[in-house]
């Protein structure tokens, strides 16, 4: 499993249903959810802080009735927010209609997001959830999980180098045996 990148606080959303706050979106295990106040709202929003910068390789999304979610990043300060995962689909119009597979989740690996922004590191995660096909449910997500290759990188690189060398180091010796 790859790492998860910690998130510290919500900056700002757009609106939040008096139980299912944004705030549940910072837990990330799927236990709470995020949903809109009102049914019928056009779009649902979150600016979420990293606890630091991180590059970013992958993202899993628990949905709660959204019919696209995209993923969009940022460096605080800088208020240009870019594409990290082009809007997604997880409900067609017939399932949103009918609130058919409402809590869909999907793994967006690298190959799925924008290659550019994900060499970048970024501290600010906007999530955008749609729903224009069911004016009658609140909506959101149910959890949002966000991967980085460098959560971890000094203490599984140095693992790996000592590895290597033991590998070299055990080859060496049966190589001596062999002659």
């Amino acid at each position: 499993s790859m790492p998860s990148v910690k998130f510290s606080r919500i900056v700002t959303f757009s609106s939040e249903d008096p139980i299912h706050k944004a705030d549940n979106v910072l837990s990330q295990d799927g236990a709470k959810k995020w949903r809109t106040k009102d049914v019928g709202e056009k779009q649902l929003s979150a600016v979420i802080q990293l606890d630091r910068p991180y590059k970013l390789n992958a993202v899993d999304i628990g949905n709660n009735g959204s019919a696209f979610v995209e993923v969009q990043v940022c460096r605080q300060g800088q208020n240009e927010f870019k594409v990290l995962l082009a809007s997604a689909s997880f409900l067609s119009p017939i399932e949103s209609r009918n609130e058919q597979n409402l809590c869909r989740v999907r793994m967006f690996g690298a190959d799925k997001l924008n290659k550019e922004v994900s060499q970048e590191k970024w501290d600010q995660v906007k999530v955008v959830c749609t729903q224009p096909f069911n004016k009658h449910l609140k909506y959101g997500l149910s959890f949002l999980t966000v991967h980085s290759p460098t959560v971890d990188d000094e203490s599984t690189t140095r693992s790996c180098t000592m590895k290597k060398l033991g590998a070299f180091a055990l080859k060496d010796e049966s190589d001596d045996a062999n002659l």
